[in-house]
């Protein structure tokens, strides 16, 4: 009892971003999860552009301060999408899986909205219901805001803001 009561203690004291989830695992809103795709997808790419190895799942869970279960799975998602690959080994690191200017930040949200086991929920009648309509308005609203700003536009961003405050 008194080795697993430690081993316990030594696991939150190691990994503290678990504390606030102790009985149950982080399920995030569909806005969460795109609000940490896109930060995932700015950090793995930032590492790049600075020539440095990749991001570990280890590293991002603790830049983005949550447990790594949900850091695992929007991975797998933007890996399953073809926005990031990983390295082999040990040390699995992630990487864009193109250019930053060829990784649109409107494909980050249509991937993390479009995983899943089903891509389209069947829908009675002729296919022009108001739920198509109001779910095509979302798509052409998402695209618009977006437009076609790519990663490398948040990376450049981030050069600009680093170059006033020094």
């Amino acid at each position: 009892l008194i080795l697993l009561l430690g081993g316990v203690i030594a696991f939150h004291l190691q990994y503290p971003n678990y504390l606030n989830y102790s009985t149950r695992r982080p399920h995030l809103s569909q806005l969460n999860q795109n609000q940490l795709s896109l930060m995932l997808m700015y950090l793995i790419g930032l590492e790049h552009a600075e020539g440095r190895n990749g991001c570990t799942l280890e590293s991002l869970a603790e830049a983005v301060h949550l447990p790594w279960e949900p850091v695992a799975e929007l991975l797998d998602r933007l890996m399953d999408g073809g926005l990031l690959v990983s390295t082999e080994g040990a040390n699995k690191c992630y990487l864009p899986a193109r250019d930053t200017d060829a990784i649109l930040l409107a494909d980050i949200i249509r991937v993390v909205r479009n995983a899943g086991d089903c891509m389209n929920v069947p829908i009675r009648g002729n296919g022009q219901t108001p739920i198509t309509a109001c779910l095509r308005d979302l798509e052409q609203e998402s695209a618009a805001l977006f437009g076609q700003r790519s990663l490398r536009d948040l990376l450049q961003v981030n050069d600009a803001v680093n170059r006033i405050v020094a």
